[in-house]
């Protein structure tokens, strides 16, 4: 849970060798496609090696926020902001592949989303969920979301506090459950 390690090789030889703070196969591709991108702009201004260097320095400082972040360690806790139905089971596969015991999910979902198609791609995959808000940016309606869910999860709870969410999360990880 502390990174992705990616080596990037191009079909002339050129290579790029990083350990990425991202987590997940998506990253590593990501990754492939910005050193592609940041290779262009460099040809000419740096040899390969420097190159490479420069590459391989930049994918390893690359946060995003949001994007299965890890913001505590005990219980180890995940952030992430995947809001369709296809980034969420990507989201999944890579959150099994790093945690693959329990876990606890605590989602919210604002109006307009497919709530029942992220509620199929998750609600199996998580032996507690807490539906919450998600923030007041935007309508939601967590009442339709915790039926979605209930309908693949019957261990699944409507707290509409995000910080109650949290709270009780905690308390259901005991400090060894990883919360997404």
């Amino acid at each position: 849970s502390s990174g992705t390690e990616v080596s990037i090789t191009w079909n002339d030889g050129f290579r790029v060798d990083a350990r990425l703070s991202l987590l997940g196969d998506f990253q590593a591709e990501n990754a492939a496609l910005a050193a592609t991108c940041a290779r262009y702009l460099l040809k000419g201004t740096a040899s390969g090696e420097r190159a490479a260097s420069i590459i391989g320095r930049g994918l390893e400082k690359t946060t995003i926020p949001g994007r299965m972040e890890i913001t505590g360690r005990a219980p180890v806790i995940m952030l992430n902001g995947a809001h369709t139905p296809a980034s969420i089971r990507r989201l999944v596969r890579a959150f099994t592949d790093v945690f693959p015991g329990k876990k606890i999910l605590i989602f919210g979902s604002v109006i307009g989303k497919d709530t029942e198609g992220m509620a199929t791609a998750l609600a199996r995959q998580f032996d507690h969920i807490i539906i919450s808000t998600p923030g007041s940016f935007k309508k939601s309606y967590p009442e339709a979301v915790h039926r979605h869910f209930l309908r693949f999860n019957e261990k699944c709870e409507l707290v509409r506090a995000p910080e109650a969410a949290l709270q009780r999360a905690m308390t259901l990880a005991g400090g060894s459950i990883p919360i997404l």
